[in-house]
């Protein structure tokens, strides 16, 4: 389980690091004027990515964990479905979070 989950982590990760540096929101200061507009792209990309991260980690989730029973019976089991979807409301909202806290908004300089 502890496998799954990092290897889970680093895949959502690797997959969301690259899509904000072509959005340029590794720039982590910011002038008054752009905290809002910023702050809304945030929280756009990540309802946008919850769908994909609910995905990513309901087929590990899955594949991982194959016991006894066929794939399709894993892959529509209630508990898989329902730990997908725990997992990505928390994961989504915790990075939210993350970024918004990282960006500073600087004083313009008159």
């Amino acid at each position: 389980m502890l496998i799954q989950i990092i290897m889970t982590f680093a895949i959502l990760i690797g997959f969301i690091s690259i899509p904000l540096a072509k959005k340029k929101l590794g720039n982590k200061e910011i002038s008054p004027g752009k905290k809002k507009k910023t702050m809304k792209t945030i929280k756009n990309y990540w309802i946008k990515m919850a769908p994909m991260e609910f995905l990513i980690y309901w087929l590990v989730s899955v594949a991982l964990n194959a016991n006894r029973n066929s794939f399709f019976n894993n892959l529509f089991d209630p508990r898989r479905i329902t730990d997908a979807l725990i997992f990505t409301v928390i994961f989504s909202i915790f990075m939210y979070l993350k970024e918004r806290r990282s960006i500073n908004v600087v004083k313009d300089d008159k």
